[in-house]
């Protein structure tokens, strides 16, 4: 009596592969002289920048003792700055610096978190390659250049609107030449506008 199979076909694998086995191919690589003087040269300039840090550094703790061991820890701690004086305190410039920073984080990640969901989401398809390179071009131009674009620009009209929020219709503030700066000028005008408030 013969036994016939009645299930699906099976295919027996054996657990070793049978015959000689692979070997390992190894990775030959071959330093051409235009890799030789690439590496060469991306070595030297990253070491010249490391020390130029460095260097920048070491003048920089060098000059800064002086006033260290003068004003100590009130260095951080006190607004007055009069070098003349031996007063060295920078409170009041790290204050601003630190809110200044907040108004940036508050005004830039909104702005930047939408944009980027709406060139991503829902820009159409034939403008978003343009809403990137525009937003590409605008990353690769310095802060500064907008800073003082935005100083040059907005400044009047900031001092437009403080003026005509204290009830004072002043003119706008004006960059002098010489030792007269920006904010001595914006000084001095507030100061006669508060002269003629009655």
């Amino acid at each position: 009596m013969t036994v016939t199979p009645t299930g699906p076909p099976t295919t027996y694998v054996p657990s070793t592969p049978e015959g000689p086995a692979d070997r390992p191919r190894r990775i030959r690589e071959r330093r051409t002289p235009s890799d030789l003087v690439f590496r060469g040269v991306a070595r030297a300039g990253g070491t010249v920048v490391l020390a130029i840090m460095l260097l920048v550094g070491i003048f920089l703790t060098r000059d800064a003792l002086p006033a260290w061991r003068e004003a100590g820890l009130g260095f951080l701690t006190t607004q007055a700055w009069d070098p003349q004086g031996g007063d060295f305190g920078v409170a009041g410039v790290l204050i601003g610096t630190v809110l200044i920073g907040s108004v940036a984080i508050i005004v830039a990640v909104p702005l930047a978190l939408g944009a980027a969901l709406f060139i991503s989401e829902y820009a159409p398809s034939r403008i978003k390659p343009l809403l990137i390179n525009l937003v590409d071009l605008m990353a690769a131009v310095p802060s500064v250049v907008y800073g003082i674009w935005g100083c040059s620009s907005c400044s009047r009209s900031c001092w437009w609107s403080a003026s005509r929020a204290r009830g004072c219709r002043g003119g706008s503030p004006r960059t002098s030449a010489g030792s007269r700066s920006s904010r001595w000028t914006t000084t001095t005008r507030a100061t006669r506008c508060r002269a003629r408030r009655p």
